[in-house]
């Protein structure tokens, strides 16, 4: 997803990642297929639970990146005013 949005990636972050869901997905349907006294459906919402939290971490980690950058880009209008505030407070005392 990084790559099609042009952010650079190494291969090694890209591999780890991809390591991580692999290995979170494999551990989550041996445990959900040991569980013998868990009935279908409770199998069905465990595993529901489990991609949705998967969906909310990308989601989050998405925001926050996109957040940073784009307080990168951007002055808040409190900075601003503290900005000016200063300024004026330098050009009083000459």
């Amino acid at each position: 997803m990084d790559e099609m949005e042009d952010i650079q990636v190494t291969s090694l972050y890209k591999t780890m990642v991809i390591a991580g869901v692999v290995i979170a997905c494999a551990l989550m349907l041996i445990g959900l297929w040991n569980a013998d006294t868990l009935a279908m459906n409770e199998k069905g919402f465990f595993t529901m639970s489990f991609v949705l939290g998967l969906f909310a971490a990308v989601v989050t980690q998405k925001n926050v990146r996109d957040l940073a950058c784009f307080d990168q880009t951007t002055t808040h209008p409190a900075t601003e005013t503290a900005r000016r505030a200063t300024e004026n407070k330098d050009t009083e005392t000459l």
